[in-house]
């Protein structure tokens, strides 16, 4: 989807785990050029659910909230 390097920041990233589930939220902002030469930038809140199986951490769901003025792609 990029062209080149993209420029990403995550800011209030909250962890929570029981050591066997575990769930992040955070809000991450990107920026950078995409292949069709137009520059994009947005911010979105992004929530992950992860399982613990055998010591590796999976993301078992994933939910990312585009505010409406970004979902133009």
């Amino acid at each position: 989807m990029f062209k080149g390097p993209i420029n990403a920041e995550v800011n209030d990233l909250v962890i929570n785990s029981d050591g066997k589930i575990a769930y992040s939220r955070g809000v991450q902002h990107v920026s950078g050029t995409t292949n069709e030469d137009t520059p994009f930038d947005a911010t979105f809140r992004i929530t992950d659910v992860y399982r613990n199986s055998h010591g590796k951490w999976v993301i078992v769901q994933e939910h990312i909230l585009v505010p409406p003025h970004a979902a133009r792609w």
